[in-house]
């Protein structure tokens, strides 16, 4: 069980780590884009946003998993 629960912790740290490089890698809602990289900035934008809620859920999913396995394993 120690294997699975270092894995897990391996695993809580690279989602961790890819979580705050995506927030970081948002741009803010008030600046201004230009007229030409407009709609490339809302593609990716939207792709940060996607990726972004995946990492925070699978972030908290697994900080769970880790809890459980300590706890009652």
């Amino acid at each position: 069980m120690e294997v699975i629960s270092l894995i897990i912790k391996i695993v809580l740290c690279v989602f961790s780590l890819f979580l705050v490089i995506v927030v970081l890698l948002q741009s803010d809602e008030s600046g201004s884009v230009g007229a030409g990289t407009a709609k490339k900035a809302r593609g990716l934008d939207a792709l940060l946003v996607k990726l972004t809620k995946f990492a925070a859920v699978a972030f908290m999913l697994l900080a769970v998993t880790l809890v459980v396995l300590q706890r009652f394993f």
